[in-house]
C-alpha cells in the first residue's frame, strides 16, 4: 500500500471517531436537559430563575446558546 492511501485512511479513520464523539456529546447534552428539567419539576419556587437551564439547539450557523 503506498503511503498517500495510508495517510488517506489514517484521516478517513480520524474523521469517522471524530464524527461519533461529536454525536456522543451531542446525546450526553440532550441527556443533561432531560435530567436537569426532570429536577425543576421538584422546586416548588415561584421565581423563573429558579428554572433557568442551559438549553442546547442548534441553529443555521450551528452555534449553540
Amino acid at each position: 500500500m503506498s503511503y498517500f492511501k495510508r495517510i488517506a485512511l489514517i484521516i478517513i479513520e480520524k474523521f469517522i471517531k471524530f464524527l461519533k464523539i461529536n454525536q456522543r456529546i451531542d446525546e450526553i447534552k440532550v441527556n443533561q436537559g432531560l435530567i436537569l428539567a426532570k429536577l425543576n419539576q421538584s422546586i416548588s419556587s415561584k421565581n423563573i430563575r429558579d428554572y433557568e437551564f442551559k438549553i442546547f439547539s442548534q441553529c443555521d450557523n450551528k452555534q449553540e446558546f
